[in-house]
């Protein structure tokens, strides 16, 4: 059966979570006007004025430093650097350049300040599952590189997978978490659809051990806390409903200027 190769292995993580961003923007839209409701309030009426003229100038654009993005920050700390504190990443609804300039959340209307925690709350969550996504998938097809696999033709030692770690094959994938086939590859998926024969299961998954402790069927180890496993399952579990979601929006297109929460966790 067709085994996958060192470039499937490395990028098919960010392939699925590039999918799981389109989830993100469907089931967790944006509940109010970027532009009038969160990029407006920073200006005074005379300096929107002035800005919405030069705007509509081939010489006034070019005098002005724009973007196609600016920052929302939503913590108090203003002594701290830019990257230090939470912000908000917003991309102009209309597709037009303009200042991109930095704002802070106690200059937006209390209304849209309450809806704008409801959203961040939200996309936090689904960010934090994102990552959560990441791991597994790169964990699942990670191969382990053992160090000592062989020796180059000069007598040196030469690196190579490790033999029975991670999912090599289609049939091992479909066995192990099935949710992921919408996401591989034509022929990969015709090489299931063909087979005669189970595939032989992965003797171990990077850092968590057998199939069952990957799944979360099995503790990770004596000491685990059932509540902690408890949890890694509602997670895994969450994860997997999410993977039957995104197979019915593969063809889905990205929402524009989408915005993108930056936490410091």
């Amino acid at each position: 059966m067709s085994r996958f190769n060192r470039d499937f292995r490395g990028g098919i993580a960010s392939r699925v979570c590039r999918h799981f961003d389109k989830y993100c923007e469907i089931v967790n839209p944006v509940p109010f006007d970027v532009l009038q409701d969160v990029y407006r309030p920073a200006f005074k009426k005379k300096q929107w004025n002035a800005l919405c003229t030069l705007l509509d100038s081939k010489l006034g654009r070019k005098c002005l430093s724009r973007s196609n993005t600016f920052e929302l920050f939503t913590d108090m700390r203003k002594g701290k650097g830019s990257w230090e504190r939470d912000h908000i990443t917003f991309g102009f609804p209309d597709s037009k350049n303009r200042p991109d300039i930095e704002i802070e959340f106690s200059q937006l209307h209390v209304d849209v300040q309450d809806k704008l925690k409801k959203w961040t709350e939200k996309a936090v969550a689904l960010k934090n599952l994102r990552k959560k996504m990441h791991s597994r998938i790169s964990d699942l097809f990670d191969w382990e590189w053992d160090d000592y696999a062989g020796y180059s033709s000069t007598g040196g030692r030469r690196g190579g997978p490790t033999p029975g770690v991670g999912c090599n094959t289609p049939g091992q994938l479909m066995r192990i978490w099935p949710e992921l086939m919408p996401f591989l590859q034509v022929e990969h998926r015709d090489v299931v659809r063909n087979a005669n024969v189970k595939s032989r299961m992965p003797s171990r998954i990077h850092d968590w051990g057998t199939i069952y402790q990957f799944l979360c069927l099995e503790a990770l180890h004596d000491e685990q806390d059932p509540k902690e496993l408890a949890f890694e399952r509602r997670v895994f579990e969450a994860l997997t409903h999410i993977l039957v979601q995104m197979s019915l929006m593969i063809e889905v297109r990205h929402v524009e200027g989408y915005p993108s929460v930056h936490t410091k966790s």
